[in-house]
């Protein structure tokens, strides 16, 4: 990947020339790659998306240079997905089987303006929201997105205050996420009550994972 990255690193070659040519399972490892060792901005991160917003379910977006499309929750998924059953596909250019529905979303260092958050849709299993710049009404996610596993809201500013983390953490009716099994609150301020309330009326408790911080 790196090697593909710097042979296009105009904003042309790499839209018109090498987008073209890479099948649908190396869209999915390249927005994975660039995510961590080079994450792109947003023409050319929405370039590589195509035109259902995301790759086999999975949205990745970095900033601050890229930020979320306003539309993108709305985008109709693909019209046709190739089923890994089908013995006459087997033979196909691409086999890899498209998400039809977004399941993971990443947010990092880039702006979660409001509305962009009441649309995320039922269907999102895995979220991490991480140092997000400002506060996000996150007590509105159990209603909107309730069959989230997977939850990070690690090295956000405003849940390293006491009293704001508190406040934001306590609003959140945990009752509803029946599925939650990993949470992250890695520099976060948590109190104990918190975190007690997060594993209330559950047969297994969430695995919670503070890091840096340390419940108060």
């Amino acid at each position: 990947m790196k090697v593909l990255l710097g042979a296009f690193s105009e904003p042309e070659d790499f839209q018109q020339v090498l987008l073209p040519l890479l099948p649908l399972h190396l869209r999915y490892v390249l927005q994975r790659y660039t995510a961590i060792h080079a994450p792109l901005p947003s023409p050319r991160l929405h370039a590589l998306l195509g035109d259902s917003g995301h790759l086999n379910g999975e949205l990745i977006v970095v900033g601050p240079d890229a930020s979320l499309r306003k539309d993108t929750i709305a985008l109709k998924p693909p019209d046709r997905q190739i089923p890994v059953d089908d013995p006459q596909d087997w033979e196909a250019e691409d086999p890899f089987v498209d998400s039809f529905q977004l399941q993971t979303l990443a947010l990092l260092s880039t702006d979660l303006p409001f509305r962009t958050l009441l649309t995320f849709p039922r269907s999102l299993t895995r979220l991490a929201l991480i140092d997000i710049p400002a506060p996000s009404p996150i007590f509105r996610l159990p209603s909107l997105c309730p069959s989230i596993v997977v939850l990070d809201l690690s090295f956000n500013s405003w849940l390293e205050d006491p009293d704001r983390s508190r406040t934001n953490l306590g609003m959140v009716n945990w009752d509803k996420w029946k599925d939650l099994n990993v949470l992250g609150l890695r520099s976060c301020s948590v109190y104990q009550d918190t975190l007690d309330r997060v594993n209330q009326n559950r047969w297994m408790d969430v695995q919670i994972i503070l890091g840096q911080s340390s419940p108060l």
